[in-house]
């Protein structure tokens, strides 16, 4: 029984349906043909036949249908033989029907022979472009030797068929045979051998022709009785006669003829036994010796085609296509070779097909074939492969120009296919999906605005948005890295996207998604923490720290391979960019960019459409209204009317008018297209006349003179919005669409309706057609055709429309839902494989976008030629992929640990800056130097903990030196990488040149060096990285690594020149920033040190034999002395310093310009960050040296300090605000640098006048800080800075409010005693040095004339500073501050010399109003009261000099310097009575003894005045009983004491005798009676103590003298004393007996 080969060809009857259904072309067709017994053809044989028709079936090997690949295959080919219907019999090939091929002469086409003959593809260069195809070629053996080789192959084929009996008779051997009998194949053969034999006697030069030797062998390919191994023999034969060249010189006839061989290629199937799994029921599989047939077939198919493309008809070419479609695709016993083999077979014939740009027809049928074969709901995912395949190589080998009916097929079918696929799940697929989408666009670009657009938006960007498979994730990576290689391709997705108001801003939409992907944070590494954190969970940790711990540690995992994919895409954006920012382009044509082609933009206004050639400026122009479009789409889609009215009024494209509103409601994009509906169907006219103007005119932007269907024009209306469901809004709706498209249509004079009415109705009615149509809600019968037309009688004014048109509406509704137009931002969501029909359906709406502006895009070959400079284009681009980058770069940098990859993080990092340069993108550049910086900071903050640590050296790697559970870990084995900080410029680093080792290690070193050459370099431009750098600054200080004297702070001195000794603040402050760098637990300290300390061994050191890391080189690990020693880093990074010339950017002299002097201090005070302090440990002592830094540029431009103080004084009061008096402060250090800077900017700047307003505010600034807890803790340094300011500027402070707020600051300071000195010193410094010295004896005065002259001369202090310190020195003398009362005795000089200037200036001011008045001796009473009472009490101090002093000084200031009479007496009589109360204690004799004293010198003086007076006689009895009272304790005291108290004893006696004989005697002035009164009261007490010896001119006393007496008569004149004081007369009766 023969075999066909149709048995394994075969598809199951539901593909061969299928194929039947996607029949669509025609072409030659080979089929394989299974044959019937009764149509066997004859044979010579009779037992041959016999057993032919018992056992044999031939198989004829062929191609499916063009339109249908699994046709069935028992239906004949259309082959040129003539055999198109019926069963084929046998096949004899004529000499003479060959002949009838076209041929070429033996010298044409003969160039490249012999490679198409090996079969090698590599195309000939003509003309300097590659083509492929023809019959040329060159003979590979001498031509004497061809026939030999021919008779060699005649003498295989006949050694095969010599196997079977069915060719070769047994009975040859016994008798002979008629040659009828021999089977005509074997006949051909032996006649084409003696021939050629024949032929070498007589042509032994010539080589013989095809027509000659082909025949017999293709009778063998084509015999329907002729086996496996006999076909294949022939095809083995007619392969090599191709590889050796034998038809390179023959013409296309020989090769059409054998293409038409292959067509109709037959043989029979070889015997063999089945296997065991045939057995069992499994598919058959096909013998090994027929596959080989095949193979062989498969490959000379190819073959042909390579050597003859041009020549061979187009028919031909798609049939020999269709054989290796059909084993490739269909055959269902095809082995997997068998397939691999007709695949490559495929391969071969399309890239020779495409490679020529003449074989338009054969293009064009195979190109509809694979479109064909991509589609999903035909085709499996089995065959798709094989079909993407092949549409990628016809792409890649396309040459010439594309014909519109190939681009056609490309933007429709294949582009619509192609995006189904894309949501497929399998990797093959969908990466050959995304190869044939970037191969499309590099053929045929410029036609693919649109599809691309789709693509990227639909497929690369929502694979990386929303797949959750991370391969899918990766396939779209590569592809859209491969885009972004193309050259120009960036800017040209720019130009002709995001500059066009009806696309997506695709390129920033790329850029988004790309810095995404590539930063942490992206859908993997949020998966990754997520299933770590659910891991965790469920392990029950009771406190859950750890999960969150693995969940915070989970989003910074290392960098996988979708960040490098999608950092190198920024990458390489970044690099084209930075390419055209260069001064002088280098290579290439540089042109003008004003001649540059660009696509068609608006001109004037955004909507026009243009093709002129535009300026940079207009195509910005058209992007910033495209920007304002979006913005009011925006506004308009949260629904307030009147919001996107104002906001398009306010960005000038909106003027009011109802024109303008629909115009901007038709053309801008990204409307909600309900609320656009909403709004337009608003009604009716009378209450919404502005929306009815404005529908009216929305609708006369469409053109519905284009096209001529009803549906499609009604289609095209309901495209843009969706309508309302009202009716009445429906009404309205359909009521303007009528009258709009009569309108037009009647214009044009194709109009078939006879009024508007008409076409009101139809299109009601289609409405209501497609909702009976598509409702899926709608259950019952679905309305006919039929019914459609009969309710459309007579609606055209009483007339009947076009029965064709009614069927025509019909059959669109029913075919295609009207919908609203789908757009791009649509598709975005759908990531599952169920929607591929979702994108299949919605591509013919994308394409129907006609309002894009003509693809402009610019080839390869072009881009690479022409290079033109940087303009306002890339400028865009760069501000908008600058985040993205920076998000990406600075990821990939901190969390990579491949060498390589930092060092393209650093070379992308430097490219942005260099950019950012170029377009004074200062913002961007600062967010560069703040990264690398940071960085530097970081590796800085790692070595300080390493000597911390007592580690020598090595490469901090820090993880999370905060947490005590996370080590850091320090890498010892790295090199340090010394050439790369060598380099100036990253980017031309050649990597493969260069040793990277180290430099993921170090990278905090490489961007330390690299942020420092760049601000040194671009130190103007540093604006926002000024904190950044500043931290720098403070970390080396830290360090020691700082120029020396650089790193101190400035502070105050006592007045000796010893500085003052550090604060607690100060001291707290430094305590927390060394335990942050050393750790809670320090290397060498306590148990488990290693395993607890901040650093330990990273994994980068090798293990010795016992798995142990190597130790590293540790310093000095005593804690007291760890940082005596300067570490290898710290040397290092002292080198990186001096290198970048550190000191410039620390030190500002005045030849620094105003403006960067500014912009430099407001960076340092910037560097401070918001107050109150975080919680960092480096924040206080890093912005007080921040702080530093910037006064002392202040100080060191002192006469530029008008524009620089604000800064400063900015800073100062924002501080300020945030202090609260009744709380603690926070950042007490920095607080009290911060008034250590206000009070040395007074010190420095108060004498410039136009600065101390706000120098006085900034001092009003510091009363406002809590005392206790802040300001005591400081009170030596503000005492110090506050003295200072005192004395060396009390001449500029006027105002009261300015010597209050001294007063009252040197009150508070006082009261601690760290400050009270300094407040002492101060002022009593500053009042010797500005009060003049007054005559040191009693008598001796100053007069006024004399002290103006004095005052003239010398700055001397104002009443109200001195009355300001006299408040403080006040409380110096009554100990108020702590009961301290060491200052006492110098307060009271102090006191008395100001006193005394005082004076002097209030008799000065008198003198000067009118120089003949009087003046008084005690001008200001209360102040003299004031100044008598803290007199007073320095007399009454404990201290015996103290007191003698107090004495001294009260008696110059209360008796001997004034006139009496000139205070009330009210002042005395309270003066005495707070003298009589504050008496010193007994056991304070001498003060005892001075108080009194005092106290009897003012009686003296005062009773001859007092005493006149009535009304003070009760006042003073009160008085004197007191003062007996104070007598007799002394006297007691003194007697009861013994010898130790003996002389408290006698000067009492002594001074109470001398009051008694002064009061006593008849000179003494007074009121006599009273006086002698009181002058016996005085004696009696003398007398109760036995010491009354002394008293003269008593009387003897009458009754009831112990009363006092009356006062004399009304009217009655006073006795004048006998002492009469007059002014200038100042002489003093002096007691007996003081001191």
């Amino acid at each position: 029984c023969a075999f066909s080969l149709s048995l394994f060809l075969f598809m199951t009857p539901s593909k061969m349906a299928e194929g039947e259904a996607s029949s669509g072309d025609s072409g030659a067709a080979t089929t394989v043909k299974q044959e019937e017994s009764s149509s066997s053809p004859p044979v010579e044989n009779p037992s041959q036949g016999e057993k032919g028709e018992q056992e044999g079936k031939d198989s004829q090997v062929g191609r499916e249908d063009p339109g249908s690949l699994d046709q069935n295959l028992s239906e004949s080919s259309g082959s040129d033989d003539g055999n198109q219907d019926g069963p084929k019999t046998e096949v004899v090939l004529d000499p003479n029907v060959i002949d009838e091929a076209p041929t070429k002469t033996m010298d044409e086409d003969d160039s490249a022979a012999t490679e198409k003959a090996k079969g090698n593809i590599t195309p000939p260069k003509t003309n300097g472009k590659t083509v492929t195809g023809g019959v040329s070629g060159s003979l590979l053996i001498q031509q004497n030797n061809v026939c030999k080789v021919i008779k060699g192959e005649i003498h295989n084929v006949l050694n095969v068929m010599r196997t079977d009996a069915r060719y070769v008779s047994p009975l040859r051997f016994m008798e002979e045979l008629p040659s009828d009998e021999h089977h005509p194949l074997l006949t051909q053969l032996r006649d084409l051998h003696r021939t050629l034999s024949e032929w070498e006697l007589n042509h032994h030069n010539e080589q013989p022709q095809a027509k000659l030797y082909l025949p017999p062998f293709c009778a063998a390919i084509q015999g329907r009785d002729i086996s496996a191994s006999v076909t294949g023999a022939a095809l083995h034969a007619i392969h090599k006669f191709m590889l050796y060249g034998f038809l390179a010189n023959g013409g296309a006839g020989p090769y059409t003829n054998i293409a038409k061989t292959l067509l109709n290629c037959t043989f029979e199937e070889s015997i063999s036994e089945p296997d065991e799994e045939d057995l069992n029921g499994s598919a058959p599989t096909q013998n090994h010796d027929d596959e080989q047939v095949v193979l062989k077939l498969l490959d000379l198919s190819a073959l042909v085609v390579r050597c003859s493309s041009l020549e061979l008809e187009p028919d031909i070419i798609v049939g020999l296509l269709d054989t290796c479609l059909h084993v490739s695709h269909r055959a269902k016993r095809a082995s997997s070779l068998l397939k691999s083999a007709a695949a490559d077979a495929l391969g071969h014939i399309v890239l020779e097909v495409f490679s020529q740009p003449d074989l338009l027809k054969a293009r064009v049928a195979i190109l509809n074939k694979l479109a064909s074969l991509l589609n999903p709901q035909k085709n499996a995912e089995s065959y798709v492969v094989n079909s993407l395949t092949l549409v990628n190589i016809a792409l890649e080998t396309m040459n010439g120009d594309l014909s519109e009916e190939e681009i056609n097929i490309l933007q429709n079918d294949l582009c619509k296919f192609l995006l189904a696929w894309s949501t497929t799940h399998d990797l093959v697929i969908l990466s050959l999906t995304m190869r044939v989408i970037f191969n499309l666009f590099q053929t045929i670009r410029n036609h693919l605005k649109i599809p691309l657009e789709v693509f990227l938006t639909s497929v690369h960007l929502r694979i990386l948005e929303h797949s959750s498979r991370h391969e899918e994730r990766e396939v779209a990576l590569e592809s859209l890295l491969e885009f972004c290689q193309e050259p120009a391709l960036i800017k040209d997705l720019y130009l002709n996207y995001d500059c066009d108001v009806n696309c997506t801003n695709l390129y920033a939409s790329i850029c988004t998604t790309l810095g995404n992907s590539a930063a942490p944070g992206t859908f993997t590494q949020r998966t990754v923490a997520v299933e770590l954190d659910s891991n965790l969970s469920a392990n029950n940790n009771p406190k859950g720290s750890l999960a969150q711990k693995a969940a915070i540690a989970a989003a910074e995992v290392p960098v996988n391979a979708l960040n490098t994919l999608a950092l190198e895409g920024l990458l390489t954006i970044v690099e084209s960019i930075a390419r055209r920012c260069k001064n002088t382009p280098k290579g290439g044509q540089t042109e003008k960019r004003s001649s540059q082609k660009l696509n068609p933009e608006y001109t004037e206004d955004v909507e026009d459409l243009g093709n002129e050639q535009l300026t940079e400026e207009q195509l910005q122009e058209r992007k910033k209204q495209k920007a304002n479009l979006t913005k009011i789409a925006s506004v308009f889609n949260s629904g307030k009317t009147k919001d996107w009215m104002k906001a398009g009024r306010d960005l000038k494209v909106l003027d009011g008018t109802p024109e303008s509103v629909a115009r901007l409601l038709y053309k801008a994009p990204g409307l909600d297209k309900d609320k656009l509906g909403a709004y337009l169907g608003k009604g009716p006219e009378d209450a919404y006349p502005f929306e009815h103007k404005v529908r009216l005119a929305f609708v006369k932007y469409f053109d519905f003179t284009k096209e001529t269907a009803f549906a499609q024009n009604l289609r095209l209306f309901l495209h843009k919005f969706r309508m309302p469901g009202e009716a009445q809004m429906i009404d309205r709706f359909m009521e303007t669409f009528s009258k709009e498209l009569y309108s037009q249509q009647t214009g044009v004079g194709s109009c078939v309706f006879k009024n508007a009415d008409a076409v009101f109705i139809l299109a009601f009615s289609t409405i209501m057609l497609n909702t009976d149509l598509h409702n899926p809600r709608y259950k019952g019968k679905r309305m006919t055709s039929d019914q459609f037309i009969k309710n459309n009688k007579g609606i055209n004014n009483g007339e009947d429309l076009p029965e064709d048109l009614l069927t025509e509406v019909y059959t669109q509704i029913k075919e295609t839902e009207l919908q609203v137009q789908r757009e791009i931002g649509d598709l975005m969501t759908h990531a599952d494989a169920q929607d591929a029909e979702n994108f299949r359906s919605a591509w013919s709406d994308l394409l129907a976008r006609k309002d894009v502006a003509e693809a402009a895009f610019t080839t390869s070959e072009d881009a690479r030629k022409t290079m033109f400079q940087a303009g306002i284009h890339e400028k865009d681009m760069f501000i908008v992929i600058a985040r993205p980058a920076l998000k990406a770069i600075s990821s990939a940098f901190v969390r990579s640990w491949d060498d390589t990859c930092v060092l393209q993080a650093l070379q992308g990092l430097e490219q942005i800056s260099r950019i950012s340069i170029y377009f004074g993108l200062d913002r961007i550049l600062n967010d560069v130097i703040s990264f690398l910086l940071h960085q530097g900071r970081e590796f800085i903050t790692g070595c300080i903990s390493l000597e911390y640590a007592g580690i020598e050296s090595g490469a901090p790697i820090s993880q999370n030196p905060e947490d005590d559970e996370t080590m850091s870990l320090v890498d010892t084995e790295s090199p340090i990488p010394h050439a790369l900080l060598k380099v100036r410029d990253y980017s031309m680093v050649n990597i493969k040149k260069i040793d990277l080792a180290g430099t993921a290690a170090y990278r905090g070193l490489l961007t330390l060096n690299m942020g420092l050459r760049i601000v040194r370099m671009l130190f103007p431009r540093v604006n926002s990285a000024w904190p950044k750098l500043v931290g720098v600054l403070a970390s080396l200080r830290d360090l020691r690594a700082l120029p020396p004297g650089l790193s101190d702070l400035d502070d105050f001195a006592d007045s000796d020149g010893n500085v003052l000794p550090l604060s607690e603040f100060a001291q707290e402050s430094q305590t927390k920033l060394d335990e942050f760098y050393r750790g809670v637990n320090s290397l060498g300290s306590g148990e488990n040190q290693q395993a607890q300390s901040w650093f330990s061994l990273g994994l980068f050191g090798e293990e010795d034999e016992n798995g142990n890391k190597p130790a590293p080189k540790l310093m000095n690990q005593s804690p007291n002395v760890a940082r005596l020693e300067s570490s290898a880093n710290a040397k290092l990074l002292r080198e990186i310093g001096q290198k970048n010339e550190i000191e410039k950017l620390m030190v500002f002299g005045p030849n620094v310009k105003l403006p960067l002097l500014k912009k430099s201090i407001s960076g340092m005070l910037d560097s401070i960050g918001k107050f109150p302090a975080p919680g960092s440990p480096t924040y206080e002592q890093h912005s007080a040296f921040a702080l530093e830094l910037a006064v002392r540029a202040l100080f060191a431009n002192r006469e530029r300090a008008v524009e620089i103080f604000p800064l400063f004084f900015a800073k100062f009061q924002s501080v300020a605000e945030e202090i609260n008096m009744e709380s603690k402060v926070d950042g007490p250090f920095l607080v009290e640098r911060i008034v250590i800077t206000i009070l040395r900017s007074v010190i420095h700047l108060y004498s410039v006048a136009s600065l101390r307003p706000k120098l006085k505010a900034s001092l009003f600034f510091i009363p406002a800080f809590p005392t206790d807890n802040f300001i005591g803790k400081i009170a030596d340094r503000m005492a110090c800075g506050l003295a200072i300011i005192l004395r060396s500027m009390y001449f500029l402070f006027k105002s009261p409010e300015e010597w209050k707020f001294f007063g009252d600051s040197f009150d508070v300071l006082a009261q601690y005693p760290e400050g009270r000195l300094l407040v002492f010193d101060g002022m009593a410094s500053t009042i010797e040095f500005a009060v003049p010295e007054f005559p040191k004896g009693e008598n001796e005065d100053i007069g006024i004339e004399e002290y103006e002259d004095i005052l003239e001369e010398k700055k001397t202090l104002s009443f109200a500073a001195c009355a300001a310190m006299q408040g403080v020195m006040f409380k110096f003398i009554y100990g108020s501050y702590k009961k301290d009362t060491t200052f006492a005795l110098p307060a009271m000089v102090c006191i008395e010399r100001t006193y005394k200037h005082m004076v002097k200036l209030l008799l000065i001011r008198v003198f000067t109003k009118d120089p003949d008045a009087d003046l008084d001796s005690v001008p200001d009473k209360e102040l003299w009261y004031r100044v008598a009472m803290a007199m007073y009490s320095v007399c009454a101090a404990s201290e015996a000099k103290t007191s003698e002093a107090g004495l001294h000084t009260a008696r110059r200031h209360m008796i001997t310097s004034i006139f009496m009479e000139e205070i009330p007496d009210a002042k005395w009589k309270s003066l005495l009575q707070t003298m009589i109360a504050k008496q010193p204690p007994l056991a304070d004799m001498s003060s005892r003894v001075n108080t009194f004293s005092l106290i009897g010198q003012l009686m003296i003086r005062l009773f001859p005045i007092m005493t006149r007076r009535k009304d003070n006689w009760a006042d003073l009895t009160e008085i004197t009983k007191n003062i007996i009272l104070i007598a007799d304790e002394n006297l007691r005291a003194g007697k009861e004491g013994g010898k130790a108290t003996r002389s408290m004893f006698v000067f009492t006696v002594k001074i109470v005798t001398e009051l008694a004989n002064q009061l006593s005697s008849p000179s003494f002035g007074g009121e006599k009676r009273y006086c002698a009164w009181a002058s016996e009261t005085f004696a009696k007490v003398l007398d109760k103590w036995g010491a009354a010896k002394g008293i003269t001119n008593r009387k003897k006393p009458k009754k009831d003298h112990g009363a006092a007496p009356e006062a004399q008569e009304e009217g009655a004149s006073p006795s004048k004393p006998e002492a009469t004081l007059v002014k200038g007369d100042r002489e003093v009766t002096q007691l007996s007996g003081a001191v």
